[in-house]
């Protein structure tokens, strides 16, 4: 029930990343964002992150310590956008 109402709200006809086309499009988060941009969705009464949540439902586990972007886009939940990583490792793929 859960994973059909959060893929409800995606939309995956996102941007393509201009500094990694070779991941494809992003799955766009189109319900309720942070100002920052990152999806929330309300998973076993608690408001988490979306790109954590579909970290989450792809692996059976969450994040240690962080689901990353590798497309630098904070709205996207496409689980092959996402890697565990920690801040080192995000600021690291920013750059």
């Amino acid at each position: 029930m859960s994973r059909a109402r959060f893929e409800a709200k995606v939309d995956r006809n996102g941007p393509v990343p201009a500094h990694r086309p070779e991941l494809g499009p992003c799955h766009l988060w189109t319900a309720q964002r942070t100002k920052q941009g990152y999806g929330r969705f309300w998973l076993n009464c608690k408001d988490e992150q979306a790109h954590r949540v579909a970290f989450f439902f792809e692996h059976g586990r969450w994040p240690e310590p962080f689901a990353c972007h590798g497309c630098d886009n904070t709205s996207c939940v496409r689980i092959e956008h996402l890697f565990e990583g920690t801040p080192q490792d995000n600021m690291n793929d920013m750059s």
